[in-house]
């Protein structure tokens, strides 16, 4: 149990280290560490080399998608303005039809309804 006039016992909770025992230990997680961050690295790179070309060829693959969707685009559209103004046409003249188609069945049932 500390007192007020004791020294603060370190990290070890009580137990004195040897400050050369800890310097050691440091440089050999160090050491361990920068062993381990190498070989992670030197793996990581390996990889990378590996798959650049993959990568590459998904690049390449991916903008030639993108060029063929463009064109898609392009022809879809121009297709579709065609049948829109056809389409705007048949409208009118079903309008136009049913019109007279009305006028007919109106005139019809007038004509019925006269006596003779």
């Amino acid at each position: 149990m500390r007192t007020a006039g004791s020294e603060d016992p370190g990290p070890a909770h009580g137990v004195e280290q040897d400050p050369r025992t800890s310097k050691a230990t440091v440089e050999l997680v160090e050491a361990s560490a920068n062993t381990l961050v190498g070989g992670l690295h030197g793996a990581i790179q390996t990889q990378l080399r590996d798959l650049r070309p993959l990568i590459g060829d998904l690049r390449d693959r991916a903008e030639k998608a993108e060029k063929e969707a463009k064109r898609f685009a392009r022809e879809w559209q121009a297709k579709r303005e065609p049948a829109r103004a056809a389409l705007d046409e048949l409208k009118t003249g079903e309008e136009k039809a049913w019109g007279e188609l009305n006028g007919s069945a109106d005139s019809a049932i007038t004509e019925f309804r006269r006596p003779s």
